[in-house]
């Protein structure tokens, strides 16, 4: 190879790597952005527009408000202490409770009595040391009180009715579905199942491999039940039994 051949050669490496542009490498530091070695600028900072409001009662209905304000309750008497408007902008409706805390005891026509206590959007049933009249039951209405299989059913009945006759879970503290919680008697011996049932908010007790006339007083006495806990996709309530 000449030497011209080989000074050609090199003069053209040479234009390759001075056609090679780098990769820009940005930095953000704070709201500014650079390319190192280059330009900067300055991006805008994203203004909080939303506004925290407050007022006695509940805002629906009642205060005008856009989406992702909020509201604080000053005179709090169903435990809805802070709202958060989700939808509806320039509107007075659209509101929802974010932290909430509130509960209400249920007493039952056969005795004794089962308390709900909702916190946000979970709810806890407290079952302790129930007693169920077996007068009570014999003297109630047969669907009430029933042999299903090898099983005998106790449906719960609220001593003041506040929707359906058979509703003993209020409204607000409904659960998303039916579920099951143990139920023990009150030596911890497991005797069947509590079952909850999302329509119409109806509590059951099923006992287990028993028939319906072998039942005492005895055995109705001191039942509990396991942790019960369970979330709602229902409203806050606007009123208790």
């Amino acid at each position: 190879m000449s030497n011209l051949e080989e000074f050609a050669q090199a003069v053209g490496r040479d234009i390759k790597v001075l056609n090679q542009k780098p990769e820009p490498q940005l930095t953000l530091t704070g709201n500014t952005l650079g390319i190192v070695g280059g330009n900067r600028v300055t991006l805008p900072i994203q203004q909080n527009t939303y506004t925290t409001l407050s007022g006695a009662g509940t805002p629906d209905g009642k205060v005008v408000a856009n989406p992702g304000d909020t509201y604080i309750n000053k005179s709090v008497s169903l435990g809805d202490y802070y709202y958060y408007k989700e939808r509806n902008p320039g509107r007075n409706t659209g509101w929802k409770v974010l932290y909430g805390s509130m509960g209400v005891n249920i007493n039952l026509l056969t005795g004794s009595r089962i308390r709900f206590a909702r916190e946000n959007y979970f709810v806890s049933a407290s079952i302790t040391d129930l007693t169920v009249s077996l007068d009570s039951l014999k003297n109630g209405q047969a669907r009430d009180f029933y042999q299903d299989g090898e099983n005998v059913v106790i449906r719960f009945v609220p001593v003041k009715q506040f929707d359906a006759r058979e509703s003993v879970i209020p409204q607000g503290f409904r659960p998303s579905g039916n579920f099951l919680v143990p139920a023990y008697s009150k030596s911890g011996d497991s005797i069947g199942l509590f079952k909850f049932e999302q329509t119409y908010g109806i509590v059951k007790l099923i006992l287990n491999d028993i028939n319906k006339d072998s039942i005492t007083s005895e055995m109705l006495k001191g039942i509990n039940s396991g942790l019960i806990v369970y979330p709602t996709q229902e409203a806050w309530p606007t009123k208790l039994p």
